[in-house]
C-alpha cells in the first residue's frame, strides 16, 4: 500500500503543478462528446480517432457536472484501482518482493504519470479494465470473463484489441483451439452489441481509425520511440525472463502485450507508444522485476529503483510542461479533417482549430500529438 499511496501523492503534486492543463487529445475527446450530445455531430458520420463515441459522451457528462478537476479525479481513481488490482494479481503469482518491485515499475513509469495527470480518460479506464481482466484470468482461469472485460475496454480504446490478440496467441500455442475461439467471440461481443444498437457507428469509428493510424510515423521516429519509451528493451527483458523460467503463467504475461511491438512496426504507428506502454507494464513489470531481484545485488537494486523514480518524474515533468494545453472547451468544432464518408479527427495540424496557437507549442518543438 505504501507504493500506491506514494504514487498517488506524486500524481497529486504533478496535477497541482500542471493546473488545468491536459493533453490535447483529452480536450478533443470532451469536445467530441459535447458535440454529440448537442446534436452538432452524429455518431453515424463523425468519429473520434482510436475509440467509439461511448467514452467522449461520458467524459463530457463528467466535465459538465464537475469541470476539468472531475476529469482528473477520474484518472486518479482509475490509476489507484489499477495499482491495487496489479498488486492483488502479483501476490497471487509471485509473492511480495516481486510484486512490490513490479508495482513500482508500473506506478512510476513516465507514461503512467503523463496518462494520469493529463491524459485521456479512455486510456486510463482501458488500462484499468486490462488489469482487471488479467486479475480475473490469473486468479480464476476464467478466459471468457477476462475476454468480456477486454471487449469493454475496446469500446474506450481500440489498442485493447492488441492484448486480446496476445491472449489468443497464448491459447493457440497451448493448442486450446476451442477456448481460443470462445475467447475471441466473447471479446468481440461488447463491440458487436454496441454496433447493433448504434446502427454501425462502432464499425465506422474502427475502420476510420485504422485508415488514419496507418503509416503515420517515420522509420526514424519508430526506432527512437521503441528505445526511448522502453518498449523494445522491456520486450527483450520480459522475453529473457520467460526463457530463464519457462512456464504457462510467465508465457501468458509476456505474450499478452507482445503483439504491440509488431503493431508499431507493421502499422508504422508509434504515436501513442508511451501511453500504451503503461498497459504493457501491467504484465511485463513482473517479469522485469524478477530479473532485477535475481540478477542485481541489493545495493544496485536500490540504486536502480531510485534512479528509475527520479528519471521518470523528471521526464514526465518535462513533457507535461511542454506538451499540454489549457483545458478550454470553447465553442470550436471538434472535427478537423475528413476521411471517406466519415469525418474523423485525430492529431491536429499546426494550424488546427480548437487550440489557441499562443497556448500550444510549435510542432517542431514537441507538441503533444507528436511527442509521446
Amino acid at each position: 500500500m505504501a507504493i500506491v499511496c506514494g504514487a498517488v501523492g506524486v500524481e497529486l503534486l504533478l496535477m497541482a503543478y500542471l493546473g488545468e492543463r491536459t493533453y490535447y487529445d483529452a480536450l478533443r475527446a470532451v469536445r467530441f462528446g459535447r458535440d454529440i450530445v448537442a446534436g452538432t455531430l452524429s455518431i453515424h458520420t463523425d468519429v473520434d480517432n482510436t475509440k467509439t463515441f461511448i467514452g467522449p459522451v461520458l467524459w463530457f457528462q463528467i466535465y459538465a457536472g464537475v469541470g476539468v478537476w472531475g476529469l482528473k479525479a477520474f484518472n486518479l481513481i482509475s490509476f489507484a484501482a489499477m495499482a491495487l488490482s496489479h498488486r492483488a494479481m502479483g501476490r497471487g503469482l509471485f509473492g511480495a518482493r516481486v510484486t512490490l518491485v513490479a508495482l513500482f515499475f508500473l506506478c512510476f513509469y513516465p507514461g503512467t504519470h503523463r496518462n494520469v495527470v493529463a491524459g485521456e480518460l479512455d486510456d486510463n479506464l482501458a488500462a484499468l479494465l486490462l488489469t482487471l481482466a488479467m486479475l480475473v484470468l490469473v486468479r480464476s482461469g476464467r478466459h471468457i470473463s477476462a475476454a468480456l472485460i477486454l471487449g469493454v475496454a475496446f469500446l474506450f480504446k481500440f489498442w485493447s484489441a492488441i492484448f486480446v490478440v496476445g491472449l489468443l496467441l497464448h491459447l493457440m500455442l497451448e493448442r486450446r483451439w476451442r477456448l481460443a475461439m470462445a475467447t475471441a467471440l466473447a471479446a468481440a461481443a461488447p463491440f458487436v452489441a454496441l454496433d447493433l444498437l448504434s446502427g454501425g457507428a462502432g464499425t465506422a469509428a474502427f475502420v476510420a481509425s485504422i485508415q488514419k493510424q496507418g503509416s503515420i510515423s517515420s522509420w526514424s521516429l519508430i526506432g527512437t520511440r521503441l528505445l526511448t519509451t522502453g518498449l523494445a528493451p522491456c520486450f527483450l527483458l520480459a522475453g529473457w525472463a520467460v526463457l530463464r523460467q519457462p512456464d504457462a503463467n510467465r508465457r501468458l504475461l509476456f505474450l499478452v502485450p507482445a503483439p504491440y511491438l509488431l503493431y508499431v512496426v507493421v502499422m508504422q504507428d508509434a504515436h501513442a507508444v508511451t501511453f500504451v506502454m503503461m498497459a504493457c507494464l501491467v504484465t511485463w513489470s513482473y517479469l522485469i522485476a524478477e530479473l532485477v531481484l535475481d540478477l542485481l545485488p541489493r545495493g544496485l537494486q536500490a540504486a536502480t529503483l531510485a534512479a528509475y523514480l527520479l528519471l521518470g518524474v523528471a521526464i514526465a515533468v518535462q513533457h507535461l510542461h511542454r506538451d499540454t494545453v489549457l483545458f478550454d472547451l470553447g465553442t470550436e468544432s471538434s472535427i478537423e479533417s475528413s476521411l471517406g464518408s466519415s469525418r474523423v479527427f485525430g492529431r491536429p495540424s499546426t494550424a488546427a482549430a480548437g487550440v489557441d496557437p499562443s497556448r500550444r507549442p510549435a510542432l517542431g518543438s514537441g507538441a503533444c500529438w507528436e511527442i509521446v
